[in-house]
């Protein structure tokens, strides 16, 4: 092979590594933890905060996951994480083994459920198409592609004082909403028949589908089959 092709493929290769994604697997560098914990910032969690919690979680789930987090053009492998719904915050475990909040924007987080065998996506909403609906919150990727789904769960607390209590109870209550990204927009829908108002370049298509198929109008797992459906036409 010539020279000057050689020298090519050797620009290509160093372009490659310097702007494409760092991946930084914690587990394995101590030194990529310690690097982890100065980049996120961190505040000691406030244990007590919580306390009033008879009912409802503010988490995505009280369990402790493994998992990834991006931060602009880094990703941080399998580190202790738990994602806080109902503050839109990230808490993850520092080398020493305490609960942190993270300080820094975080772009998205991968949970890794190995009692359930699943995954979890979430991202930020700033870093999505604007909409008025969404200020800060926490959207779970279900479907990605030229069309996405995203699920939003919100959390809100309600107060009550049982009677001949000097103190009250919380109870957190949720609410859900789909979202659907497509040519960087970001549009709420209510139900499966919604989608093919959307995505009107295939709409006939999938209204057959929708038929055919017998999908539910407000089933999430349907929701998921229209969009891979209109992803792979």
């Amino acid at each position: 092979m010539p020279t000057r092709l050689l020298f090519f493929f050797a620009f290509l290769f160093c372009s490659a590594s310097i702007f494409g994604q760092r991946v930084i697997d914690v587990d394995k560098y101590e030194g990529s933890a310690l690097n982890f914990f100065k980049t996120v910032g961190g505040e000691p969690l406030m244990n007590a905060k919580f306390v009033r919690v008879v009912e409802g979680t503010p988490y995505f789930t009280e369990r402790w996951m493994k998992g990834n987090v991006l931060i602009e053009e880094s990703e941080y492998r399998n580190i202790l994480l738990r994602v806080n719904i109902l503050e839109t915050s990230l808490e993850f475990m520092d080398g020493k083994g305490e609960a942190m909040v993270c300080t820094m924007p975080i772009k998205q987080v991968i949970l890794k459920d190995s009692v359930k065998g699943a995954q979890y996506h979430f991202v930020h909403s700033s870093f999505l198409p604007e909409s008025s609906e969404l200020k800060q919150s926490w959207l779970m990727e279900l479907v990605s592609g030229p069309a996405s789904l995203y699920k939003l769960e919100k959390k809100t607390i309600n107060e009550t004082r049982p009677y001949g209590s000097a103190t009250t109870e919380q109870r957190i209550l949720n609410t859900y909403g789909y979202f659907v990204s497509v040519n960087k927009e970001l549009i709420r829908v209510k139900r499966t028949t919604d989608i093919p108002e959307l995505l009107v370049s295939k709409k006939s298509m999938l209204l057959d589908y929708i038929k055919s198929n017998k999908l539910n109008s407000k089933d999430e797992k349907d929701m998921v089959r229209l969009i891979n459906y209109y992803n792979s036409l």
